[in-house]
């Protein structure tokens, strides 16, 4: 069959190994205006691409798999994926049939198998992996018959790195009519959903900046108020909106640590050349201990965000915090709002 057949036009490039029978077979088609393909390695049970964007060079790896229905192949199945993969350290996402579930809530009805799911979750943890849920389906696949039984077979996972690059990652199930597999749409984004809500961050109470601005707040005058309460309420809403006002206008912890790092680094070339002047020694030791002092309060925050007990301070925990954290804020996400037996799923409609 010609790829033309079913695939848009826009999708011009693509991989494909070719199914064994009428089990198997993979294919994974892009848009080359938009990325390029590049083949890491395929294989009749995934195919791994890596995919650079046009515009920014920016990389992910993409495995796409379709695993073996016997159980003396799975072992096989997953030492070929990660195999084919090794150490990642670029944002990974992994779709398809795995053939396998995870618990025994995945299966409506028979046979559990209960070593094939001690094997698939300890694939999952050795890699790093975390599973993105699919929204709106219980079970993804189905024998088709009067009384049917129900698997969640079809999974989407991704690393750490994918949670840092692609806060706005999620799963659905679009119909079918054709498939006893239920289609996955898989949906990302860079840009995180910014949130309304206020945040006083910890840090923010040894700065004299919001020292001041908490005292004035408070201490300034106000109208008269029948109850305390209200009047607390008042100048909690007063502060708050005196500490909005001051965020706006003051630069990320990000920025503040990448700025003073590049200060420390800076004179450390200049000190390879010549000798660092009073002032200049100064000013490193100033700038690195900054930039110690900002990751601390970074770490703080994303350890609190992330409902982590523990922490190791330093600039490398953050990466683990910061995935954490976007990882229970896409868990706890309202998907669908269902009023009167319409959905909505746009953020403004559910308000």
């Amino acid at each position: 069959m010609k790829l033309g057949a079913f695939l848009p036009a826009y999708l011009d490039d693509h991989v494909f190994v070719p199914s064994t029978g009428s089990s198997g077979g993979l294919l994974v088609a892009w848009d080359s205006a938009a990325v390029s393909g590049h083949l890491v390695d395929a294989h009749r049970f995934h195919i791994t691409i890596r995919l650079v964007y046009a515009s920014s060079h920016e990389s992910f790896l993409l495995t796409s798999v379709c695993a073996p229905c016997h159980d003396h192949e799975r072992s096989l199945f997953l030492e070929t994926v990660s195999s084919a993969v090794g150490t990642v350290s670029e944002p990974w996402l992994v779709v398809g049939d795995f053939n396998m579930s995870r618990s025994e809530h995945e299966k409506s009805r028979g046979r559990i198998n209960w070593s094939m799911m001690e094997l698939v979750n300890g694939w999952i943890r050795e890699n790093g992996l975390d599973e993105v849920d699919i929204s709106n389906r219980q079970f993804t696949w189905s024998n088709k018959c009067n009384s049917p039984t129900l698997v969640r077979l079809d999974r989407v996972f991704v690393n750490t790195e994918w949670l840092l690059g692609f806060v706005q990652t999620t799963a659905s199930a679009v119909p079918t009519v054709t498939s006893d597999h239920i289609p996955i749409l898989v949906q990302f984004g860079a840009g995180a959903a910014k949130s309304k809500l206020f945040r006083m961050e910890n840090h923010w109470l040894v700065m004299e900046d919001t020292k001041k601005i908490i005292s004035d707040g408070w201490s300034k005058g106000t109208r008269p108020f029948q109850s305390s309460d209200s009047l607390i309420s008042f100048k909690m809403r007063r502060v708050r909106a005196g500490l909005r006002k001051w965020k706006r206008n003051r630069p990320t912890l990000e920025l503040l640590i990448k700025n003073n790092k590049l200060v420390v680094d800076y004179l450390n070339t200049v000190e390879e050349r010549r000798r660092l002047s009073t002032l200049e020694v100064v000013l490193r030791v100033f700038a690195s201990a900054k930039a110690e002092q900002l990751i601390l309060w970074q770490t703080a925050m994303w350890r609190r965000r992330a409902k982590l007990q523990w922490c190791v301070s330093g600039d490398e925990s953050n990466k683990f915090f910061h995935g954490a954290a976007n990882c229970h804020a896409r868990r706890n996400k309202i998907k669908v709002l269902v009023h009167d037996g319409v959905e909505f799923s746009d953020d403004q409609l559910k308000l």
